[in-house]
């Protein structure tokens, strides 16, 4: 640790994909301090027993997220592609947009935004859907994405009301 935050190494990247957090640490006692969401912040892998799935294998639903295209998301959603398309590794395109937004903050300083998370609300994505036991909302908040997580919060909270 450097100035009290991880610095990524090349050679964690390796043992990321090869073991746990909890076998990173204790083959890194640098690492002894470092919480699962600073190691996720360092090297975008989610705490739990699953990692992120690389680029190259993402629908394209999930690649304009990354992008935040929203015009060529808008035309695959239109074009009949899942809203809650979690491409078969837990992330939908919610979470997924949680994640992009918050990073894209964090590693430019532009400010914080939630266009894609307001489009894939309006689209029908759902933001209490659990992964490893934790709604999207509830992410959004631990990561700090503040402004996804009150958005998300009026949705659900009017959706109550309409009920």
């Amino acid at each position: 640790m450097v100035g009290g935050s991880v610095q990524p190494n090349p050679g964690w990247c390796t043992a990321i994909v090869s073991k746990s957090v909890s076998e990173l640490v204790l083959a890194t006692p640098s690492l002894a301090t470092t919480t699962r969401w600073q190691l996720y912040r360092v090297f975008s892998i989610p705490p739990g027993p699953y990692q992120r799935t690389p680029a190259m294998s993402w629908s394209l639903t999930h690649l304009a997220v990354e992008q935040e295209d929203l015009a060529r998301l808008r035309d695959l959603l239109d074009a009949g592609h899942d809203v809650e398309d979690d491409h078969d590794h837990g992330w939908t395109l919610l979470r997924h947009a949680v994640d992009v937004e918050h990073d894209s903050h964090v590693q430019t300083g532009a400010p914080l935004h939630a266009d894609v998370t307001a489009f894939l609300l309006a689209r029908g994505a759902d933001p209490l859907r659990l992964y490893n036991g934790v709604p999207v909302v509830e992410e959004a908040e631990i990561r700090g994405h503040w402004l996804a997580a009150e958005i998300m919060r009026g949705w659900i909270r009017q959706g109550q009301d309409q009920a």
